[in-house]
């Protein structure tokens, strides 16, 4: 299942743990979309590698004006 970019970030971050043995398939953003939904996208830093986002939280920015180009429905929730 292809992931965008904020769940590719999260894996990044995971794969990169210390004994973490078992990444799932990590690569640049620009493999799988022509556009991800996060700024900056995943790079390739190198053949086979791929640089851990060191930004604030996950290292990347959600882009909400592509979330909802690429969003098919969307629904919000509020407390009561």
């Amino acid at each position: 299942m292809l992931e965008s970019g904020i769940g590719r970030a999260h894996n990044l971050h995971i794969a990169s743990l210390p004994d973490f043995k078992l990444p799932a398939d990590l690569s640049a953003s620009r493999r799988y979309y022509e556009e991800d939904i996060i700024d900056p996208f995943i790079e390739l830093s190198g053949p086979g590698r791929v640089r851990v986002p060191a930004g604030p939280g996950i290292g990347v920015n959600p882009v909400e004006e592509r979330i909802a180009r690429a969003s098919v429905r969307a629904d919000v929730f509020r407390a009561p």
